[in-house]
């Protein structure tokens, strides 16, 4: 895989902070099966931030793309693998405004670049992207670049790749609540 797309010890962390902090919400029936503060529009809220359904569609197919060809994972899983990277960039995002960490969308599309010029032949950057879209590749592009913001936003306050992990687990998790049918481990709103 490329150099590019080659995810940093903090964001896996930060990654794990999501999976392992949990999601909670309030006592508010919003959803109508059982949710917890989640509009019926919406799969999750992060704060005052919903998590949309389509948003949901859109990544849940993206997985799906980038699990064709390898053993299959079951539909569970596939639900579970979107919505823990949904909550993932959510986290990140929120996070990033904070610390006044800024991804542009202009990084992005540098970032996306260097990954295509790695690749002379349409066809092996085709190959590269394994049934996955550029819009895919920029989404997980985008989630990368906030954990190395939010990473660096944490070093220059003299703070270490643990205190990004315990910051995210204290931080977000009381203000997270899931959809009860899209619950990953540790989300229970």
């Amino acid at each position: 895989m490329t150099k590019l797309l080659r995810r940093p010890a903090a964001t896996v962390a930060l990654g794990l902070a999501i999976g392992l902090a949990g999601c909670s919400g309030g006592d508010d029936d919003e959803g109508g099966d059982g949710s917890r503060d989640v509009p019926a529009d919406s799969v999750a809220v992060v704060g005052d931030r919903q998590i949309s359904r389509d948003a949901f569609d859109d990544r849940l197919a993206a997985v799906r793309r980038s699990q064709s060809g390898s053993a299959g994972l079951s539909g569970q899983q596939l639900r579970q693998q979107a919505m823990t990277t949904l909550l993932q960039e959510a986290w990140l995002e929120r996070e990033a405004e904070e610390l006044g960490a800024t991804v542009s969308d202009a990084e992005v599309r540098r970032r996306v670049g260097q990954a295509r010029a790695q690749f002379p032949r349409r066809r092996a950057y085709r190959r590269f992207l394994g049934g996955q879209t550029e819009r895919d590749l920029m989404f997980q592009i985008r989630v990368q670049l906030l954990g190395e913001a939010i990473e660096a936003k944490l070093r220059e306050q003299g703070k270490s790749r643990r205190d990004v992990f315990r910051r995210l687990q204290t931080r977000w998790s009381g203000e997270t609540a899931c959809r009860d049918e899209l619950k990953v481990p540790g989300c229970e709103g």
